[in-house]
């Protein structure tokens, strides 16, 4: 009896390179993604909402709370009821 063969390994393609920001890059890219979402439609956000983004950046999920909430601060962002979730009120700019 022969063993079974698997089938060769299939890569998945990488659509964006993975990259550190600077702090202030960081801080753009993050006001463009909340401009992004404002965009599309989509406006309750939180954390788990820039889950690829964390990824794609190397910037973790307590950095994106914490902009979050100055951005609430700002005026951008107000609480949409549940913890953790926000209802964007203007995106910020990219400045």
């Amino acid at each position: 009896m022969t063993e079974p063969t698997l089938p060769p390994e299939v890569e998945k393609p990488q659509t964006e390179a993975v990259y550190k920001p600077s702090p202030e890059e960081a801080r753009r890219l993050f006001a463009q993604t909340i401009q992004e979402f404002a965009r599309q439609g989509q406006l309750i956000i939180g954390p788990r909402d820039f889950k690829d983004w964390c990824d794609r950046y190397r910037i973790s999920r307590p950095w994106v709370s914490a902009r979050l909430k100055e951005a609430a601060a700002q005026g951008f962002l107000q609480p949409a009821g549940a913890a953790g979730r926000w209802r964007i009120t203007s995106a910020p700019s990219q400045a």
